[in-house]
Order: structure tokens, then sequence, then C-alpha cells
């Protein structure tokens, strides 16, 4: 397979071209472009901020041959601010979107088309003086436990700070006996969000908002046969974990649990996620690790002639 992009593209500055650049932080999204004043496109305003953009701006393309793999790369540059600084101290940029777009300009300075578009997940950054330049890698090639394990690496820093950050300020205010009695209670952090938003100020709401969508995520587990004594939602079995294989393993120690309960005749389980056939669990192995003398001896009463 040949080249998934095309090729590497210059920002060179060209007559009626400009730079359109999405930066979607966490609580402070941007949309900017390379010249001046405000341009309303696709239902937004775009904010000039002129050639501050242009800085170390660059866009490659995710390449795929017999030979390399390499994923695309983009970047672009955003003066500091009051907000730029609390985006950096907080991570807000970290695995956010970034879409990187050239764009065609008419004479009333009114985006005519969209000539080169690429995008990416942002994973750095580098400071200046008085500016910022934020890379973001580009998914096209990137596998499903490349993109849990950046996810997982975003939420524990997420959690160390508020952690080590949060927990100091709001011990001297109400709001720290309302966390307090939350984390008596398993999974009751949702409540205690809602009172620290109406009590503390604005960045330590965002970052109390910010550790609340850092918990870890719902998986729904369905298996053939079914895992005696475990209670079966609608949706299946609720397993809640930061990957799918992080689910998985606490699925398979649920299912440890019960083995000698699940009929000796079932050798595998069928395991089912969010519907999707997922993979097969050998049984056998389990009770065997398990208990290798009682294993013997089921397997003995299973396999004797009738």
């Amino acid at each position: 397979m040949g080249n998934l992009r095309g090729t590497d593209t210059d920002t060179t500055q060209s007559k009626g071209a400009c730079l359109f650049v999405h930066f979607d932080f966490e609580f402070f999204p941007m949309r900017v472009h390379s010249g001046q004043g405000s341009i309303s496109w696709h239902g937004y305003e775009w904010q000039g901020i002129g050639d501050v953009l242009r800085q170390n701006a660059s866009s490659s393309s995710s390449v795929l041959s017999s030979y390399t793999k390499e994923c695309g790369r983009i970047s672009a540059s955003l003066p500091m601010s009051k907000e730029m600084q609390e985006i950096l101290a907080e991570e807000y940029y970290r695995d956010r979107e970034m879409r990187w777009m050239i764009c065609a300009i008419d004479a009333k300075g009114d985006v005519e088309r969209r000539v080169y578009v690429n995008q990416g997940r942002i994973t750095e950054y580098r400071r200046m003086e008085d500016s910022v330049t934020f890379t973001a890698q580009c998914e096209l090639l990137a596998s499903m436990h490349e993109r849990d394990a950046r996810h997982k690496k975003r939420v524990g820093a997420i959690r160390r700070r508020f952690k080590w950050g949060l927990t100091d300020v709001i011990k001297s205010n109400v709001a720290g006996w309302t966390w307090s009695l939350a984390e008596m209670f398993s999974g009751a952090i949702g409540p205690a969000i809602d009172v620290l938003e109406s009590v503390i100020p604005g960045r330590h709401r965002r970052i109390a908002r910010q550790r609340w969508r850092a918990r870890e995520r719902t998986y729904w587990f369905k298996t053939e046969p079914q895992i005696p004594g475990r209670r079966l939602r609608r949706n299946g079995y609720k397993v809640r974990a930061d990957t799918q294989d992080e689910a998985t393993r606490k699925l398979y120690r649920l299912v440890a649990e019960k083995v000698w309960e699940i009929p000796p005749n079932y050798i595998s389980m069928t395991i089912y996620c969010d519907d999707r056939p997922l993979e097969y669990l050998n049984l056998d192995t389990l009770r065997q690790n398990d208990d290798p003398k009682r294993y013997k001896e089921t397997s003995t009463m299973r396999n004797w002639p009738p």
C-alpha cells in the first residue's frame, strides 16, 4: 500500500491561501486562522491571529508500505495568554483533537474552499517566550491498543494532579467536607462534583470537572454460558476500567471465581463486548490451574463412557 494521505505540505504563504487550525482544548477550544479579523465559516467564528499561527507550522502525511509505517504529524503555534497558561499547567491539550486546514480565500475575505486537510491528537508542545507550538499525531494508522495506552496515560496524570492539587485547596472550605463524604462511597464522585462547581472558583471548578471526565469507562460484556451468581443486566455484565484489556481481565477474574459452578461440559466460554464477539476463554485451563486434583476428577467423570 502506498502513501495514504498524499505528500508533505509546506506552509509558505501564498496569495489567497490561509491556514485554519482548530485546537479542541478541554474547556478552551480555539478556532483560529493566519489572517486578520474574524471569519464566519461552518457555523463557527474563526479568529485571525496573524503569522504566529504559521510559526513552526507543518503537516506530514501518514505512510504505510511493506517497508515502513509512519504516522503523520501536524504542528501550529498560538500566542501565550492567561488561558494558555492554564491549558499547559492542567494539560487540557493532552490527546485532544487538532484539525489543520489550508483554505482558499476569495476577494471578500471569505473561505472559498478547503485545499488541504489533516488532523490528529495532540501529543506534545514546545514553549517559546511569547508563543507555544503544539504537535499532534495523526491516528489513521493507530491501533486500538495504542489509543487505549494514550488514554490510560492521560487519565492517570489527571487523577494524580487532582489528588495532589485540588484536595489541598478544598480542605479549607465546606467543599472539603463534601469531598471527604463522597469518597466514602464507591463511585460517588458525581454528586461531589456538582457541589464543588457551586462553591469553588473557575479554575478549580474546571479541574474538578476534568477529574470527573477522567473516571473509568464502562464496558458491557455478555458470555455464553452466563456467569453463575453474577447480576446480568439488559446490556450484560457491567465492568468499569480505563481500557478494554483491563476490563477483560476484570471479567476473567469474575469467571475464575465462579468457574466450578459452571457445568463441566462447558470447556470454553464465548466473550462478547458491546454485543460484538471478542474472544474465547478456555474454562478447562482455568479449572486446571485453580485445582489440578479436582480438575482431574471432574475430567474423568465427564469422559466416563455412559
